[in-house]
């Protein structure tokens, strides 16, 4: 059992019981705060303090939201791409299923080969347009399930239009076992 943290959800692997709980807690920077309220709420007269607890409320509310698009997501498309999300408590806690994360080995090239692939398989279509890089290019937001490719982090909308858009053709095209040279990925970028 481990703590995984992203930005908007802290997340509880349980491989044992192959099983993942996810929490909407943010990472909450209080510097990044400041900056983002300090104007907008302090002059409508507001206390300093005040301004940061509804900047969390904020960011909370957001956290929970993401967990249940990311249920609802799943139970409307049931795309094979999507590690499934069993259950959400009205976004409180989600369930999902236990994937175990494609490895960042070095020696094995495996982060750069995941992104070499991604960037060939995108080339030419608009993903930029619809999702930010960071979802579709670290390879940890992703698990195998056999062969094929399944995604783990889905409950942004930006990445919901991605994948309803590129989810099939990125599918069905993954391939593991593909080694992609750099100038090949050159070629392609």
């Amino acid at each position: 059992m481990k703590i995984k943290h992203g930005v908007w959800r802290k997340v509880l692997v349980v491989p044992n019981l192959g099983l993942v709980f996810k929490f909407p807690l943010p990472l909450v920077r209080v510097r990044t705060l400041k900056k983002q309220n300090k104007t907008y709420l302090e002059s409508r007269g507001l206390s300093h303090f005040f301004c940061l607890v509804l900047a969390v409320i904020g960011f909370v509310k957001k956290a929970v939201a993401m967990n249940w698009r990311e249920f609802i997501y799943y139970r409307k498309s049931l795309h094979p791409i999507l590690q499934p999300t069993y259950f959400s408590f009205l976004g409180l806690v989600n369930i999902q299923r236990y994937g175990e994360t494609i490895l960042l080995d070095s020696e094995s090239n495996h982060n750069s080969q995941f992104t070499f692939q991604m960037d060939i398989l995108f080339h030419g279509t608009p993903l930029r347009l619809y999702s930010d890089p960071h979802h579709f290019k670290h390879s940890d937001n992703f698990s195998f399930r056999g062969d094929k490719l399944c995604m783990h982090d889905y409950g942004e909308v930006h990445v919901q239009k991605a994948l309803d858009l590129f989810g099939d053709m990125l599918y069905q095209n993954y391939d593991p076992n593909r080694v992609v040279s750099f100038e090949e990925w050159c070629d392609n970028s």
